[in-house]
């Protein structure tokens, strides 16, 4: 019996661990802001790459680091956003060309960080019962 362990316990620490991965997936799309491309609120934009006993889960998009930590005055370098190569920047909002020489930038909307909050709870009940089930079964 005690020869099967490792059999036993790798199997119950996959699923619970691939259980967990999906779990906070979906808690990211779910808190991922919608914006105009909806692009980081889609499953098929958060990457999560499995390997034995670990999952790494990530946004895709580029630019989902400044979403999740501000840009210009509301971002890591606190300095508003001014062209570097032209005399205006220029850019679109709702359909309109909007040119104007500095931006406040985009205030931080920290989904990543709620996801983790969120799920914390769910990963350790998911936990638990991998580990009653691998103690049951050994």
């Amino acid at each position: 019996m005690f020869a099967e362990s490792p059999q036993v316990v790798g199997k119950y620490l996959e699923a619970g661990v691939k259980d967990a991965g999906a779990m906070i997936v979906n808690v990211m799309v779910k808190e991922a802001p919608q914006g105009e491309t909806k692009m980081l609120h889609s499953a098929h934009n958060i990457a999560l790459e499995y390997k034995p006993i670990q999952v790494t889960i990530y946004p895709k998009m580029e630019y989902a680091k400044y979403v999740e930590f501000g840009t210009g005055i509301y971002g890591p370098n606190k300095s508003p956003i001014v062209p570097v190569r032209a005399k205006a920047l220029a850019f679109k909002v709702g359909g309109r060309w909007v040119f104007t020489k500095s931006s406040k930038g985009q205030k931080p909307n920290p989904f990543v960080e709620r996801t983790v909050k969120e799920s914390s709870g769910n990963v350790n009940l998911i936990f638990n019962s991998m580990m009653t089930k691998i103690i049951n079964n050994i």
